[in-house]
């Protein structure tokens, strides 16, 4: 017999029971609604056309469903069953497709990002952001990553390549394999295509370092050939006379400096190093010769007090000088130095000016190597550092 809507209403499950099933006797056949003390819901009986097994298809809730829109569902999945689809295993299929492609390499990426960003700082957490953005995503943000494949990384990463800039695609090809390890992990892949890109890659070119001059005389007329912009000037012969990173003379502030002590104090958190260290590491002193104090003096006199830089931007105050900047004005000399390239300069001086190498790499800010030297540059060596730092000023600015 066949329900009505009535009928299904006012169908109960009776307090000795767990559930009572209510068969229809309409135009779906295996139709039912099985009622218990906390649901109504539809299902469709049926044999699974692979081994004519007994199972069931659930069509819904009631009265969300209607008995109409139960047995329009229950045909439907019937039309299915004629032609030896299993409902079941097609809903299944579609749900895994879905979640599937839910799961894009964008969204890999961010996940390896948050279990890997306590590890970062915030400058590579920038660059990491800033290539998935730049190269990335455009192309393959919306795949799923099922779906990635060898070749088309590789796709990518030629297209990159035809760029001339290999180390932004070796570096996207980073970020890549690192998110499928994750996706790999979370059974979202069965594999890590990126690891087929190894050996297909554009060949990394030789190391090119740093241009430095290696002898005094050069060194001395590099220094006094410095050209430009009064403040930038003074930046780069800083720099020379300091032996620091460029970034760390860019971002130098009137605050970690005593000029009357001659002393220049980097935070931790502004020195190249791990995390950890950045967050833990002591501060890295810098004594500072007699040319580079007067240098300094000269500029406190028209410091704008709108920025804490003592080497402040032209156009903005509270920004300050960038690493062109600084190569643009050593390039003007004519010899050949570049910005980072001082401070091999300075060390290839004072090596044979007779300096110990621990004293110079103290300088220079390098871990140490061994046990000793670590012992060693807890002291800093500042009495040392002093003197070879104010004996190289006096041979390049005397």
């Amino acid at each position: 017999m066949a329900l009505t809507e009535a009928a299904v209403r006012k169908t109960v499950c009776p307090p000795d029971k767990k559930f009572v099933r209510v068969f229809d006797g309409g135009p779906c056949p295996g139709l039912y609604l099985e009622v218990s003390s906390a649901s109504r819901r539809w299902f469709l009986k049926y044999s699974r056309p692979a081994d004519k097994q007994q199972t069931r298809l659930a069509l819904g809730i009631h009265p969300v469903v209607t008995l109409a829109a139960a047995r329009e569902n229950g045909l439907q999945a019937r039309r299915l069953l004629a032609e030896g689809v299993d409902p079941v295993q097609q809903r299944r299929e579609a749900q895994r497709a879905s979640e599937a492609a839910a799961h894009t390499l964008r969204l890999a990426i961010e996940r390896s990002v948050e279990l890997d960003k306590p590890k970062w700082s915030a400058d590579y957490l920038s660059r990491y952001v800033a290539a998935a953005e730049r190269d990335i995503y455009p192309r393959l943000g919306d795949t799923p990553v099922g779906d990635l494949t060898a070749p088309m990384l590789l796709q990518m990463v030629r297209s990159i390549e035809a760029r001339g800039v290999r180390d932004t695609a070796s570096f996207c090809v980073r970020i890549i394999k690192r998110a499928l390890q994750v996706a790999l992990a979370e059974g979202q892949v069965e594999r890590n295509c990126a690891n087929d890109l190894e050996g297909v890659m554009a060949p990394k070119p030789p190391t090119k370092h740093a241009e430095a001059l290696l002898d005094v005389e050069p060194l001395r007329q590099c220094y006094a050939s410095l050209t430009g912009a009064a403040v930038v000037v003074a930046a780069c012969k800083v720099l020379m006379l300091t032996a620091q990173r460029p970034g760390n003379i860019r971002l130098m502030k009137w605050d970690q400096l005593d000029l009357d002590k001659g002393l220049w104090t980097i935070p931790s958190s502004e020195m190249k190093r791990s995390v950890e260290h950045k967050a833990n590491g002591d501060p890295h002193v810098v004594p500072l010769g007699r040319q580079a104090v007067e240098i300094l003096r000269g500029l406190k006199a028209s410091h704008n007090p709108v920025s804490p830089l003592v080497f402040q931007g032209r156009n903005d105050p509270r920004k300050g000088l960038s690493d062109a900047t600084l190569g643009a004005c050593f390039d003007r000399t004519g010899f050949g130095q570049s910005a980072h390239g001082v401070r091999a300069s300075f060390r290839t001086v004072m090596a044979e000016a007779g300096v110990r190498p621990d004293v110079l790499e103290a300088q220079l800010a390098h871990a140490p190597r061994t046990a000793l030297g670590r012992a060693y540059d807890r002291t800093q060596f500042l009495a040392q550092r002093a003197e070879a730092v104010q004996q190289y000023g006096d041979l390049i600015a005397p």
